[in-house]
């Protein structure tokens, strides 16, 4: 199968959410380009980010005012990413689509509480076929 080559348009600004990581340091300071989730001292019931062994990002583009949002792989555990999504604040029915990196459990075993989250659905599911 012969690789087609795609056109890609330019964009105004691109944002990285990680949404699980191997590790969550709530301490760090943020940066002038970096955000980092609120600390919330207020309340010490609010549940806090939660890191597994897995990876997760959300990647959103905007473009004349419109932003369109993709999940980047969705960690391993069953509810790890929508807790996450849910204190950050990221609304899991705006992800266009899924692209998964590849086979491993800890970039895909998240798939099965974010479809049970959102309910059937028609989203692309983007996965090398080895996967």
């Amino acid at each position: 199968m012969d690789a087609q080559p795609v056109e890609l348009q330019p964009v105004d600004a691109v944002e990285v959410t990680i949404l699980i990581d191997n590790v969550m340091d709530a301490l760090l300071p943020g940066a002038p380009n970096v955000q980092r989730a609120p600390l919330r001292w207020e309340s010490f019931e609010q549940a806090p980010l939660l890191a597994e062994h897995g990876f997760s990002a959300l990647l959103t583009v905007e473009q004349q005012g419109r932003r369109a949002s993709i999940l980047y792989d969705v960690g391993m555990g069953r509810n790890t990413l929508v807790h996450n999504m849910d204190v950050l604040g990221v609304n899991p029915a705006e992800i266009r689509a899924i692209v998964l990196s590849h086979g491993h459990t800890d970039h895909h075993g998240g798939l099965s509480g974010l479809l049970a989250r959102l309910g059937p659905r028609q989203m692309p599911l983007i996965l090398h076929p080895d996967a």
